[in-house]
């Protein structure tokens, strides 16, 4: 992982997450400004969880809640359409919010 420091990177997560705005989010979009081990944060290793996070900016995430981590240098800020298909309406398409969020460096 030590490849990918000082990288952009769009990070997927397991689960929403809140970011610093308030909002829920899926993914962060941002450079990777350190890769810390728990041990050295907190002065010893947890029996549970992940061992290590990363720092996005003013966004942390840890390990064990990372899917895929996407080396790239832009990232869409999701101007796109979806749809959803309901018995009694049909077909319904809209653009959703942003599920990605953008770390302020």
């Amino acid at each position: 992982m030590g490849i990918l420091k000082y990288s952009k990177v769009l990070v997927t997560t397991n689960e929403w997450f809140y970011a610093p705005d308030g909002r829920s989010y899926r993914a962060a979009f941002g450079k990777i400004t350190d890769i810390v081990e728990m041990k050295d944060a907190l002065g010893f290793t947890p029996t549970t969880g992940a061992s290590w996070y990363l720092e996005m900016g003013d966004l942390i995430i840890m390990g064990g809640s990372i899917n895929y981590i996407i080396k790239t240098e832009n990232c869409n800020p999701c101007d796109g359409e979806t749809w959803c298909a309901d018995p009694q309406y049909g077909l319904k398409v809209y653009n959703p919010p942003c599920s990605i969020y953008f770390c302020k460096n």
